[in-house]
């Protein structure tokens, strides 16, 4: 098999998609060693069944695949590199061609019918293309265009920053030699890179390339002892303006620099040394748990009381007590809750969901309750969570009915237990009288009601 290579200058054209690249693959003209390929002589019948686009001519090293077409006397076609993180080598070789470093393409061909040229070369007036590589030596100076879409037509930039990283200090910090340890501790160099830890330590990363190192603008961190630590002072104005990313990003990564430069001035996670990082907030979600639990058993205990203040008549405290105690212990919940998940979502890129639910008539009360704890907490109730909620409160209800019923039952066999006969009228003084069963059905029929039947706050 023969390799034949062919260059070209870059041109833009949006149609091609983001892993694909235009290219011509046999110009038809003679090359440098004076071969020419007639381009009409090219068979693709068995090509076309293993359209296969290799790095350098390497057989161990796939990176997409190719649609040619023979047309104006040339072969040409567009390649289409593996999906993003399929492979680190694909990935490589469609930035290199995206950024324009990369410009031309070699065929690997098997002759069918040839004939020399007077005064050197060969021409091929038959042959069968066998795979196509990217490769970066060129062969034929005259060429035509390898075309691209344009950088940055579908990019989709973010700030990536983590607002909870140790600070340090380094006094000969370099953001490029930063980058590169922040990737290497990442495994860009791998398959399966770790990206999302790789963004926190970057003001601006381009989601829709997660995977290529390009993605990544403005480094304000490093890798000390093993750890990512943001770097006192490590970004400043002049790069934020050079950085070619949207505006609005910027603003978040200033909002972020903003907020590492208040925790110093307040002391926090102040560094102790030029190296060593003072350690991050700790996202307690598992304390919110624990105090939720508590919050539901205190509620439970005061419903209790309000029942048992109502059945002995005693003009008990204990109910008003125990509501101010619920209410205090609810309000430090939701100022907890919120705390804590702004600690857990922050440099995350988690958006809210703009639907207002709260406003929506065709929700029950409790709903609306309970989208405004969603609220006060610091998350948002989806539409397909509401739905849910709608249905759980409508089951709930037909239970409370259900229960409501069988009390009735239980109370007729209460009744007919008030005598040995079964004759008593409700209301009799025997001693056979369940007052304690009494009270623990009605007070197990309040719990089971209280959710749906509560009055809006």
């Amino acid at each position: 098999m023969q390799n034949k290579l062919f260059a070209g200058s870059v041109v833009s054209d949006a149609a091609l998609g983001d892993r694909q690249i235009r290219v011509v693959a046999n110009s038809g003209k003679s090359d440098r060693v004076r071969d020419v390929l007639v381009a009409k002589g090219c068979k693709l019948d068995n090509y076309l069944s293993n359209n296969i686009v290799l790095a350098d001519h390497n057989p161990q090293c796939p990176v997409g695949n190719f649609a040619p077409e023979i047309k104006d006397d040339r072969v040409e076609g567009v390649i289409t590199f593996a999906p993003a993180g399929a492979s680190a080598k694909a990935d490589e070789y469609c930035a290199l061609y995206k950024a324009g470093v990369m410009k031309t393409v070699s065929v690997g061909f098997r002759e069918i019918a040839a004939e020399p040229i007077k005064g050197g070369g060969w021409l091929y007036k038959e042959w069968e293309l066998m795979e196509l590589s990217c490769v970066a030596v060129p062969c034929d100076p005259g060429a035509v265009v390898t075309a691209r879409s344009l950088p940055g037509d579908r990019c989709n930039w973010k700030c990536g920053a983590s607002l909870n990283l140790p600070i340090a200090e380094k006094s000969d910090w370099d953001a490029s030699e930063a980058a590169e340890r922040i990737f290497a501790k990442a495994g860009f160099d791998g398959d399966n890179p770790d990206v999302a830890w790789a963004r926190k330590g970057f003001l601006a990363y381009d989601d829709a390339n997660p995977r290529l190192k390009s993605s990544y603008r403005l480094p304000f961190a490093d890798v000390i002892d093993g750890r990512l630590t943001a770097i006192k002072d490590a970004a400043d104005a002049d790069d934020m303006i050079g950085a070619e990313v949207p505006s609005e990003v910027l603003k978040k990564a200033r909002a972020v620099l903003d907020d590492y430069e208040a925790k110093m001035k307040d002391g926090k996670n102040a560094p102790a040394s030029k190296t060593k990082a003072i350690k991050p907030k700790i996202k307690g979600l598992y304390d919110v748990a624990c105090l939720a639990r508590l919050l539901g058993e205190l509620g439970c205990l005061q419903d209790s009381s309000v029942w048992e203040a109502e059945w002995e008549q005693d003009g008990s405290k204990v109910p008003a007590m125990l509501a101010d105690a619920l209410q205090s212990l609810a309000d430090v919940f939701l100022a907890m809750t919120a705390e804590e998940t702004a600690e857990l979502l922050a440099g995350r890129d988690v958006e809210v969901i703009p639907v207002d639910l709260a406003s929506d008539d065709s929700l029950t009360d409790a709903t609306k309750r309970m989208r405004a704890a969603f609220r006060k907490s610091g998350r948002m109730l989806s539409a397909e969570n509401a739905k849910c909620l709608e249905k759980a409160m409508d089951c709930m209800s037909k239970a409370a009915g259900h229960i409501e019923t069988a009390c009735g039952h239980v109370k007729d066999i209460q009744d007919r237990a008030g005598s040995s006969d079964g004759s008593n009228e409700p209301g009799d003084s025997d001693e056979l009288a369940d007052v304690e069963l009494a009270g623990e059905i009605e007070h197990r029929k309040r719990l089971a009601m209280a959710l749906a039947l509560s009055p809006a706050p």
